[in-house]
């Protein structure tokens, strides 16, 4: 009984059967019976947990049932409620904190193929892990700042590479995946590049380790140190280790090579060292002996000195000589001078062991006795000699040139006499005039025992040599003419025998006449000069007509350099006075050849030819000596304009053409004189090398210019770049972006101007499509944000409809509306003052219109309607470009202002609306 009571008496969602509680759930209140339907969402069975789930319609009940168990119908609800679609959507913030709870991928990838709202997408997106399902939001998603941001979240070359051949929607992507395969081959090429010079860096750092020393070795280590330090931040452990090994074997020769080096030059400094030790005891000595020199006559205390210093310095020069051997050039100038002091010394001994006896001598005027002493005591012949010694000596001169004055007067004939004898002799011994020298000395000889003593001593030397060549001579005459002259006799009858070219024939036997003729009368008899001469006239008899032929050559070669000089004399006489130097040079260099090609020439007629044609080419170099020195006027012309283009104030590329022309002039000149010639071209190339100078500087100075000026358009642009617009109203910041940009026009020529551009315009037409996109979404977002004042209106005109009064709408918490939309706003005040409910064709013609825009299939019903409204609109249409968002704009302002409308009317309408709205794809 008690159980019937309950069953009978307990409300519905508690009956034991489970499908009467299903069907008691949909009498529930979502906002009244909330605990009920909370509390029913524990129940048993499945299917009243689901009727109390979808009759609360809370997104996070569902979402926290869905985490609990997979259920496609709850998930069916939750993806309409995130994605707009539902009765009563969600506010956006709502929907993106619900976004920030999930991690089902399915949901995420629903959200962001079909939310209503652009960054309710992007934040999905955000969400999703699954590179497959970002490949086909990239593809297929219809907002295209969807796609891209999906686009750009691929990795993995097959999902680029998979973006390529699916993504035939948007062009951009395909090309954004492209650029990053590209751009990725050409990474792997550069880390391989990069790979292989870091290989080819170390091999040669380790080939250079085993190398020998050079003088470039330390600083073909720090090049290849220096190179390393822009490589090394790639370099992996193993080429690292690689490097450092070489690296410090390097070290260990230039440490080793220094190590040599610093030995090498402290044992240079002690050789310098012993070096100088040694010349201070050699100058030492000399300076010693240079101030004895200076001496008006030396003392005994100068001779003491000079002994002192020598034993001195003779200890030193030992105890340098114990470690090293000093040069032979600085030993010999030491030994020469301790043999100076030594004779010095000695010299003086004798003196002082002299004195008494030649002051004796003096006194009694015994020259004989003055002469004896004299020649015991040698002293050294550039040194002053002593008081005592320099007495002596003037004693002795005044003697002698007394004796001398009178032996001279006799003498001199016979000496001058005798010189020019021995000369004549000299020449007639070296002409090979054995009789004439013979009779010659036989004179001189006479004459040269009747000369002085002096003279004899004199011209002793130079008789003795005249004598024994006269002696050579007549001995070689004697041994070498006999079996000479039999030699060529047998040469001469062997080559009339000989069979033998014509010519050298000829040649060999002017070459033998010529060697007989040579040895004059020595050892000639008559039986061997008959015998060559019978050989020289047989040879003679068989060339008759070798010689014949060798006349009319001679005689060919005649006329043909008699024309050769008429040619050059014809040129002279004619010669062009612009003629160019090198040709005249040519024609001068080839006559001279064609002369020697065209000899012998006869005889009689050589010395005639020779002087013409030598007179004609002094004509010749003469006119070319002309030429060239105009072409040295011009040419230091050209020299004088060149440097006058340094001091120039105009444009330096305007100089630099003008040097260009002037190289060009330079060019076509001939040649200047050989010394004039390299001092102009070195004046002419000094000036254009120094303005081609100026003018790399200067455009070195423009590049670096050009190269900021592009690197603050890169800032702007890589600042653009990482600029993404939150609102429509961002547009302003792009405008400011691109009249900056402007201002960099224009841009130097350049791939980097070029690809800087042609990025600027991407990135600009990017901007613009996603604010294109968040005005859209402004638009959409304008229904919702205005749904509060069409629900006003509504009730207002469903008050006046109903006569509970005529009042106004005002705006609702402040909605912004534009000129249009307020103007929609006041109609729709007015048109309720006249309480005519709208009729059902104008509503229905405004969700056809609608549903058009969305691209939303029509009912047949409605065919009349969409034919009208396609007419409509493209009337509207006409000499414009279509934009949907304008139009969309408008028939919100058109829906604003249709009224009155009943509530019954507007709920029947608006949930179709939304659905339509939530259709709408803004993109051209």
């Amino acid at each position: 009984m008690l159980g019937f009571f309950n069953r009978f008496f307990a409300p519905a969602w508690r009956h034991p059967d489970p499908q009467r509680r299903r069907q008691a759930i949909d009498s529930l209140d979502p906002q009244q019976d909330r605990e009920t339907l909370t509390a029913l969402l524990n129940d048993d069975n499945a299917q009243v947990r689901d009727a109390a789930l979808f009759r609360l319609d809370d997104p996070e009940l569902m979402l926290a049932r869905l985490d609990k168990q997979q259920n496609d119908v709850i998930q069916t609800r939750l993806i309409k409620h995130l994605n707009g679609t539902s009765a009563h959507p969600l506010p956006i913030e709502k929907r993106k904190q619900l976004l920030e709870l999930i991690s089902e991928q399915a949901l995420l990838k629903a959200v962001a193929s079909n939310a209503d709202n652009q960054q309710l997408r992007l934040a999905a997106l955000a969400r999703i892990r699954d590179e497959k399902c970002l490949i086909e939001q990239a593809c297929q998603n219809r907002i295209a700042a969807v796609r891209h941001a999906a686009a750009e979240r691929v990795e993995s070359d097959e999902g680029l590479e998979q973006l390529v051949r699916q993504s035939t929607r948007d062009r951009h992507i395909v090309r954004y995946a492209r650029d990053r395969l590209n751009q990725r081959q050409q990474d792997a090429q550069e880390v391989q590049r990069r790979h292989e010079q870091r290989e080819a860096l170390i091999a040669s750092l380790e080939k250079h380790a085993t190398a020998p020393w050079d003088a470039l070795y330390e600083h073909r280590h720090r090049h290849f140190l220096k190179e390393w330090d822009t490589m090394a931040s790639e370099a992996g452990e193993e080429q690292v280790l690689r490097f450092q090994n070489a690296h410090q074997r390097c070290e260990q020769v230039i440490r080793h090579h220094h190590a040599e080096l610093l030995a090498a030059q402290e044992h240079e400094q002690a050789l310098n060292r012993e070096r100088e030790d040694r010349a201070a005891v050699v100058e030492a000595l000399e300076n010693a002996l240079t101030h004895l020199k200076g001496e008006a006559h030396p003392r005994r205390q100068d001779i003491d000195s000079l002994l002192a210093l020598r034993r001195l310095q003779a200890e030193r020069w030992g105890y340098l000589s114990e470690h090293n051997s000093p040069t032979p050039e600085r030993q010999a100038r030491y030994h020469s001078a301790l043999v100076i002091i030594d004779q010095l010394v000695d010299a003086w001994q004798l003196l002082d062991d002299h004195r008494a006896d030649i002051e004796q001598a003096l006194d009694e005027q015994d020259m004989g006795e003055l002469a004896r002493l004299r020649g015991l005591v040698h002293w050294p012949a550039d040194y002053p000699l002593p008081l005592l010694m320099r007495e002596v000596d003037t004693a002795l001169e005044t003697h002698q040139s007394l004796k001398q004055t009178r032996d001279d007067t006799r003498s001199r004939e016979d000496s001058q006499r005798l010189e020019q004898q021995l000369d004549e002799l000299d020449k007639l011994l070296t002409d090979g005039e054995l009789q004439s020298a013979t009779r010659l000395f036989d004179a001189l000889n006479h004459r040269f025992g009747r000369l002085s003593d002096a003279d004899r001593h004199r011209h002793n030397a130079t008789v003795k040599r005249l004598r024994a060549r006269l002696a050579e001579l007549r001995d070689w005459r004697s041994f070498v003419a006999s079996p000479k002259r039999e030699h060529l006799c047998t040469a001469m009858e062997e080559l009339a025998e000989q069979p033998m070219a014509d010519v050298n024939k000829d040649q060999r036997h002017r070459q033998l006449v010529n060697e007989w003729r040579l040895l004059g009368n020595a050892a000639a008899t008559r039986e061997l000069s008959q015998r060559f001469r019978t050989a020289s006239d047989r040879i003679r008899s068989s060339l008759a007509d070798y010689y014949t032929q060798l006349g009319q050559q001679r005689e060919e070669n005649r006329a043909f350099c008699e024309a050769l000089c008429t040619q050059l004399e014809e040129l002279i006489a004619h010669a062009d006075q612009r003629a160019d130097p090198d040709a005249l040079r040519t024609i001068r260099n080839k006559a001279r050849e064609e002369w020697r090609q065209h000899t012998p020439l006869p005889r009689q007629h050589v010395d005639a030819l020779k002087h013409r044609f030598g007179l004609a080419l002094q004509s010749v170099q003469a006119l070319i000596d002309q030429q060239a020195h105009h072409i040295a006027e011009q040419k230091r012309t050209l020299a004088e304009q060149a440097e006058a283009l340094l001091v120039d104030t105009r444009d330096i590329e305007q100089r630099t053409r003008e040097a260009k022309d002037l190289q060009q002039q330079w060019r076509s000149l001939g040649r200047a004189p050989k010394g004039e010639e390299q001092r102009l071209w070195k004046q002419f190339r000094q000036a254009c090398d120094q303005l081609f100078a100026w003018r790399d500087d200067e455009r070195k100075t423009r590049r670096n210019e050009q190269d900021s000026h592009l690197d603050d358009l890169q800032t702007l642009i890589d600042r653009i770049d990482n600029w993404h617009p939150n609102h429509a109203s961002d547009a302003e910041t792009l405008d400011q972006a691109e009249a900056e940009f402007n201002t960099f026009e224009p841009l130097p020529r350049g791939r980097r101007s070029e690809g800087m551009r042609k990025r600027w315009r991407g990135i600009v037409r990017q901007r613009r499509d996603e604010l294109h996109s968040l005005a859209h979404d402004v638009l959409k977002q304008r229904w919702h944000a205005w749904r509060p004042l069409f629900d006003a209106h509504v009730s207002a005109d469903d008050a006046a409809l109903a006569d509970q009064g005529i009042e106004d709408v005002s705006l609702v918490n402040g909605t912004d509306l534009d000129s249009d939309a307020r103007q929609a706003h006041q109609h729709r005040n007015l048109q309720r003052r006249q309480p005519v409910r709208v009729e059902d064709d104008t509503l229905q013609r405004l969700r056809v219109h609608l549903a058009l825009m969305a691209n939303a299939p029509i009912d047949d019903s409605d065919n009349d309607r969409r034919l009208d409204i396609q007419v409509a609109r493209l009337n509207d249409n006409v000499g414009q470009i279509h934009s949907l968002s304008e139009e969309f704009a408008r028939w919100l302002c058109s829906l604003l202002a249709t009224g009155p409308v009943s509530h019954a009317q507007w709920e029947a309408l608006h949930p179709e609306l939304d659905a339509l709205i939530g259709r709408l794809d803004f993109e051209d």
